[in-house]
């Protein structure tokens, strides 16, 4: 029987162990192919093409969206169904977001996914959206609205709705009104808020927590007005005005 050995040599792992010739040759190639083969695999699921759907869905009656990133354009026409154009980015983790309708109630549910999406929509509908990242676009839109965001922007024009909502943490704020709201919100960050009305009186509040840049109101302005407009800023510059006093803006 062989005896064991008595001193404490330290336990040399297999694979530091030092392979030279032609053996240790292909070792090596193999190992680099396997892991050529890995990476490649890797980015094929990272770079997933995108998935694309368009639909019409009749007896839409109000929208709702929840999306992590992506850009959400909604436009309105005299029609009476709803035109649907989604397409997803599939990224390594992210769920695909959900299209339902129930009730007369087109929801769009991704709060893990990033895609990009245009609505087509009745006159009037009302829409709630919420966008952490990227950006709303809307035009022409006469429902009533709440859009909600972190960083994204929000751009709308031709607003008619007499119930609107905007609040973004950090991204900027461009509302263009062609009809009065009885009742505008803005709650802004760091970001600018520009808001165009339509000639009239309304009843202003505004709060902004930066002195060095006050806001900016080029509306008539009444107390008992029954358009009621209020904006508050935690940081951004503000400006409320018509298009007569040069208020309108590309966005």
């Amino acid at each position: 029987m062989r005896p064991s050995c008595p001193c404490t040599c330290p336990l040399i792992p297999v694979w530091s162990i030092p392979v030279s010739g032609p053996v240790g040759n292909a070792l090596v190639v193999v190992l680099a192919a396997v892991f050529l083969a890995l990476a490649v695999g890797g980015l094929r699921l990272l770079r997933r093409p995108p998935v694309s759907a368009v639909r019409t869905v009749e007896g839409v009656r109000a929208v709702e969206v929840r999306l992590m990133a992506g850009r959400v354009e909604i436009g309105e026409d005299d029609r009476a169904d709803a035109r649907v154009d989604l397409t997803v980015r599939r990224r390594v983790g992210q769920a695909l977001p959900r299209l339902t309708v129930a009730d007369g109630t087109l929801r769009l549910d991704g709060e893990t996914s990033e895609a990009r999406l245009r609505l087509r929509l009745p006159r009037a509908t009302p829409a709630r959206v919420e966008l952490r990242a990227g950006e709303i676009s809307m035009w022409g839109s006469a429902g009533d609205l709440a859009l909600v965001t972190e960083t994204a922007t929000i751009a709308a024009r031709e607003l008619s709705g007499t119930e609107v909502t905007a609040r973004a943490a950090a991204g900027d704020i461009s509302l263009h009104f062609t009809g009065q709201p009885r009742r505008l919100a803005v709650t802004g960050g760091s970001g600018t808020i520009t808001i165009v009305l339509p000639d009239g009186r309304y009843a202003v509040e505004v709060e902004s927590a930066d002195p060095a840049s006050p806001a900016r109101v080029d509306v008539d302005t009444d107390p008992d007005a029954p358009s009621a407009i209020l904006v508050r800023s935690h940081g951004g510059p503000v400006r409320v005005g018509t298009p007569a006093a040069g208020g309108t803006r590309p966005i």
